[in-house]
């Protein structure tokens, strides 16, 4: 049998958005025969250096810290990050197959000299493109440096690669290269929840950190609750009100004005995530037109398109070209984006956003299922030449 490590920056098993990503994919390989285990860098659990998780070995390498630290030794650990993996790995010359997810690039130099030891297949997992600036210290900083060595030169280097969107597919043109976008790992709803004409719920779950543009949308609520005549509330999961009110204010807005449109849940499991998106009628997305945007592929669309709830959005990345205006979502312009959110939700009726809904679970079926992307995943397989 064909056995299969997958480790990497992710926590494992349900710990952040990564682990949900790393589960599907490494679903398909064991569909195909390939006995999977898994090597997160979430910290152990009661100190269990191993635990089972639907019936798959885990190893938890503790690769991430627990604690503040100074300046320094951020970078330092940021640096050195997967050298108890490596260690690790030394030690279990068991595997055939080795996945590693969204590498530091010196571990991925360890990782080059372990597969010349042990002769096991290497396949890179690619989910992003970090803005310089988006990273601690800003452009000039060890981790921009670090992010653009492993970008065009470590990454390049590695066989097969898997990739979440056409922008990384054409960036790894080199490699044997498969497209896999988020796939779906909530089970999808047998019925719709309720719908309320008498109050629209918004969702945004996830951290929104950098990437995702939160305050554009909070600005305008008052003033769709004002215009559609109907109360508005924006459910944020993964935010505490005390960080939101700080990037309220930040951006020159007084906190307490929006108060009663938004609610913040804090961080929450990723398994608690489907109960929040049943109860919305839109989740929002919302990114700036750059180049993290078209290289990544937000998981948090596909969650709420897999639990029938239209997406709110402007036309970014692989995301904006898939999602269908006034089907499953409503694309609309970040500077018009009070006139554009009027005019839409003004227009869409009970029987409207119940169609809406239905679309949502059709095009996960067709797009963001395993067996929406067999074919290619088999093609895949056979250019790497040792599965089962």
């Amino acid at each position: 049998m064909n056995t299969l490590l997958y480790t990497g920056a992710f926590r494992f098993p349900n710990k952040d958005a990564a682990a949900s990503r790393v589960y599907s994919v490494a679903q398909l390989f064991a569909q195909q025969g390939f006995n999977v285990s898994f090597a997160g860098w979430e910290s152990p659990e009661d100190g269990k250096k191993k635990y089972h998780y639907r019936g798959h070995s885990c190893f938890p390498m503790a690769e991430f810290r627990e604690k503040p630290l100074p300046p320094y030794k951020r970078a330092i650990g940021f640096l050195f990050r997967g050298h108890h993996t490596l260690r690790w790995l030394y030690n279990n010359n068991t595997y055939k197959t080795v996945i590693v997810y969204n590498p530091p690039a010196l571990f991925c130099l360890g990782l080059f000299v372990l597969q010349k030891l042990h002769g096991f297949t290497l396949i890179l997992d690619s989910t992003e493109w970090f803005e310089s600036e988006h990273l601690p210290g800003g452009k000039y900083s060890v981790a921009a440096i670090e992010n653009w060595v492993r970008m065009h030169w470590v990454y390049p280097r590695f066989k097969h690669i898997i990739c979440i969107s056409r922008f990384l597919e054409k960036h790894y043109t080199g490699s044997n290269t498969i497209n896999i976008p988020p796939l779906t790992t909530f089970p999808l709803p047998s019925a719709s929840s309720e719908i309320n004409n008498l109050k629209i719920n918004f969702l945004y779950a996830g951290n929104a950190g950098k990437k995702d543009l939160l305050i554009p949308f909070i600005r305008v609520l008052p003033k769709l609750q004002n215009r559609l005549n109907k109360k508005v509330r924006l459910d944020i999961a993964g935010s505490t009100w005390d960080d939101l009110a700080q990037q309220i204010k930040s951006s020159g807005l007084n906190p307490d004005a929006y108060l009663e449109y938004v609610h913040c849940h804090g961080r929450i499991r990723n398994d608690e995530i489907p109960a929040l998106y049943e109860k919305a009628d839109f989740s929002i997305l919302f990114r700036e037109e750059k180049r993290y945007a078209h290289a990544g592929f937000p998981t948090k669309a596909v969650e709420s398109w897999s639990m029938g709830c239209p997406i709110i959005l402007n036309k970014v990345g692989d995301i904006g070209h898939i999602a269908t205006h006034m089907q499953d979502s409503i694309i609309v312009r970040i500077d018009k984006l009070e006139e554009d959110l009027v005019c839409a939700l003004d227009s869409i009726n009970t029987d409207h956003l119940a169609s809406m809904r239905m679309y949502c679970l059709s095009k996960i079926q067709h797009n963001f299922t395993a067996p929406s992307i067999e074919k290619l995943f088999l093609n895949f397989i056979s250019r790497i030449g040792n599965h089962p």
